[in-house]
């Protein structure tokens, strides 16, 4: 069983449906109780006759026999099925190959790693789009315009802006196991749950994903990173510079892989 952090929902969805495009709705069970009886009975209509009205219309007659007879009852029971995010993402949880070392699965593969301990590269550049899209900019004054909503701007600005989480693996070996994963930014909703992006740096978790390659961090962060493709109009030292100083010196030349997450969830013991 698990606990589900964060889930890209739309593609979680396609791709289960390629396993099996049936969805549940309802079952239902039918169950048939059959009653079977025989005995002896008989009808005695001489004791009519104590009755005035009806001594002069019914026969003296006694009747004996053997009696039997059965009785069905059908009883159908309907249960509904209530399709969740869990129970789609349930499906690729089963079918995506467990990966203990990234290193030797083929591009396009189906995985899921667990305990992964993961970090925001990005959190400096997170926390300032969060203030442009959380209306501080709703109304700035501005000489002979009045007061401007500058909001709808930032949020066309950031629409593209994503989390950069990076990945270790409790059994990686001199970095050769890291991994890089990409969250899209959302105004709200982006965690399931009420959990937040902070939650994922706490404990280990499990990543559920397609693998896309391995790269070199720094070309990978170019590729993937909006902030960073912005700073790029300063000099290369200084991108270098800001970037060691956002990442707390994390190798920027290291080899990394790239996971096209579906979900991140956390895996829970029932005993």
């Amino acid at each position: 069983m698990f606990n589900i952090y964060y889930i890209n929902y739309a593609k979680a969805y396609e791709i289960a449906m390629l396993f099996d495009n049936h969805l549940l709705k309802e079952i239902s069970k039918e169950k048939d109780t059959i009653y079977e009886g025989q005995g002896k009975g008989g009808i005695n209509a001489e004791k009519l006759d104590e009755v005035p009205i009806l001594k002069n219309f019914v026969p003296k007659v006694t009747l004996e026999g053997d009696i039997s007879g059965s009785k069905t009852k059908k009883v159908i029971d309907t249960v509904q099925v209530i399709s969740t995010k869990s129970t789609i993402l349930n499906v690729i949880y089963k079918k995506s190959k467990e990966a203990n070392l990234v290193n030797g699965n083929s591009i396009g593969q189906l995985i899921k790693i667990r305990n992964v301990k993961l970090h925001v590269e990005n959190a400096e550049d997170v926390q300032g789009s969060k203030a442009l899209t959380s209306g501080i900019l709703k109304q700035i004054p501005i000489d002979g315009m009045g007061n401007v909503d500058l909001t709808g701007f930032a949020d066309v600005f950031l629409k593209d802006s994503a989390y950069i989480l990076s990945g270790k693996l409790e059994s990686e070996i001199d970095g050769a196991d890291s991994i890089l994963l990409k969250i899209p930014m959302q105004a709200e909703n982006e965690m399931e749950s009420q959990y937040s992006i902070s939650d994922l740096e706490v404990g280990p978790t499990t990543v559920l994903g397609v693998y896309r390659g391995k790269y070199l961090k720094r070309d990978l962060i170019d590729k993937i990173d909006l902030f960073h493709n912005n700073k790029k109009q300063d000099t290369v030292s200084e991108i270098e510079s800001d970037l060691d100083e956002n990442n707390d010196g994390r190798d920027k030349s290291m080899d990394i892989h790239f996971i096209d997450v579906i979900a991140i969830i956390q895996e829970l013991i029932i005993k």
